[in-house]
């Protein structure tokens, strides 16, 4: 069987499919923009590793900002609005993952377990439960975002019905999908 991600392809696929008719339920129904119509359920493959899926919303609020900012100052709309979200979204994503490398090669990365009960973060050791491990928090976090394109696409979403707004949106269809693939694990598994 072919896996993506660590997970069954046909889950991938499903999981997919879910989050896309959610997504577009939501807007068919509200109006309600959830942050690109494959964002959600794209993350929603990774919440088994929460810290990754908490560092992208992390950079779609840093980028958001910026984005406002620059809004401010210049004359952005339509089209060289959304061409600037991807530029700026794509070279912050990128510059994260330079940074955190360039930290891992003095011996700390962002979150870095060693598998020692230890979490090594930039000039301090952290002893941390091994519990908070298993759930996916920091083993070999270097400071990515989930796909270069996914903070941008949502940002522009938010640009449009708001950050609280479409960031709640996004939550909901995420945790959605995830549940009922879980509920379809369940089922497939007895």
């Amino acid at each position: 069987m072919d896996y993506i991600y660590g997970i069954n392809y046909q889950e991938v696929i499903l999981t997919l499919v879910i989050g896309i008719v959610i997504s577009m339920f939501l807007y068919e129904k509200y109006n309600a923009l959830t942050g690109g119509i494959i964002v959600a359920p794209v993350l929603s493959l990774f919440l088994y590793k929460p810290i990754f899926v908490a560092s992208t919303l992390l950079m779609v609020v840093i980028l958001h900002l910026m984005v406002n900012v620059i809004r401010k100052r210049t004359i952005l709309y339509g089209r060289r609005l959304y061409v600037s979200i991807l530029f700026i979204g794509i070279s912050l994503s990128l510059l994260t993952g330079l940074v955190a490398r360039f930290i891992h090669l003095f011996g700390y990365g962002l979150f870095l377990y060693d598998g020692t009960g230890i979490f090594k973060l930039p000039f301090v050791n952290v002893s941390i439960s091994d519990t908070i491990i298993d759930l996916g928090f920091g083993a070999h976090y270097y400071g990515y975002v989930i796909g270069l394109l996914m903070v941008p696409i949502v940002v522009n979403d938010a640009q449009n019905q708001g950050l609280t707004k479409t960031l709640k949106l996004l939550l909901f269809v995420m945790t959605s999908t995830f549940i009922i693939i879980g509920g379809y694990r369940l089922i497939v598994a007895h």
